[in-house]
């Protein structure tokens, strides 16, 4: 099932207005807000374990989609569903929207779906209806998790992924419904990913959504594919800190593999 990167139908909504940015503060070491000394040296607070978490998934998303670009470029055709930097792709393109979701009750019991924010998608980019109606139609599709993945899979091959995720960003007040404060999509991470997601525009993808078994299937990330090294002619020092960083993502994509299985 393919659908045309061209796009359809009116213009995404307007945005709510500038969303909240978040960093690690710095400040000088030893001197409380509002000093100026002349001479100091600069020290960066920790994050907070949430706010690393959502560091670490937009890395490895960034990671995934240069991987994703450059494989596919390589390969100089349209793309299947078997490719597995694709895979890994959807996997941590997952990760990033449970990330933080509300427990939401229903007469079945509780559970966390990232379906309920796809959905908002549809009223908000009159175009994407066309993607909407197809996952309604998609035979064996059981779960809201199926549809989920499979509209993801859809957009892409539309070539309209950053585009709706723009759109969802720019009405936070409709996330929040589905969505903690701390959330990925509520916060700055979240418009960054959106951003890169603009790079996925260049490639194809022809993807046979009908014979993937989107309700149960649970991929295992290979983070040798995500994970950079460090530059030939690094400084020792920028070594060291680019061999604590890939141990730090590589130990974060081993959890989050354990939290798959």
């Amino acid at each position: 099932m393919a659908l045309s990167g061209a796009s359809t139908g009116r213009a995404c909504n307007q945005a709510e207005g500038p969303s909240p940015h978040l960093e690690s503060v710095r400040r000088p070491e030893g001197v409380s807000n509002g000093a100026s000394p002349s001479r100091f040296r600069y020290c960066e607070e920790p994050l907070d374990p949430i706010a690393q978490e959502r560091v670490k998934l937009m890395n490895l998303a960034k990671l995934s989609i240069k991987v994703l670009i450059e494989k596919a470029l390589n390969l100089g055709r349209s793309l299947e569903s078997d490719f597995p930097p694709l895979q890994h792709f959807f996997v941590i393109l997952e990760h990033c929207l449970k990330h933080g979701l509300k427990v939401r009750k229903s007469f079945l019991g509780q559970s966390k779906t990232f379906w309920g924010p796809l959905e908002l998608v549809e009223k908000l980019c009159p175009e994407s209806s066309e993607i909407a109606a197809s996952v309604r139609d998609l035979p064996g599709l059981k779960t809201p998790q199926g549809r989920a993945r499979a509209w993801l899979r859809l957009a892409l091959m539309q070539k309209k992924l950053s585009d709706y995720f723009k759109a969802l960003l720019a009405h936070r007040s409709l996330l929040s419904e589905f969505y903690e404060p701390t959330a990925l999509m509520m916060e700055e991470e979240g418009l960054l990913i959106a951003g890169l997601l603009v790079g996925l525009n260049m490639i194809d993808a022809n993807l046979c959504i009908k014979g993937e078994d989107l309700d149960s299937e649970v991929a295992v990330l290979d983070y040798s594919l995500l994970l950079k090294d460090a530059p030939p002619n690094a400084k020792p020092e920028e070594s060291k800190e680019s061999t604590a960083a890939i141990l730090d993502q590589k130990n974060y994509v081993e959890e989050l593999n354990r939290n798959l299985k």
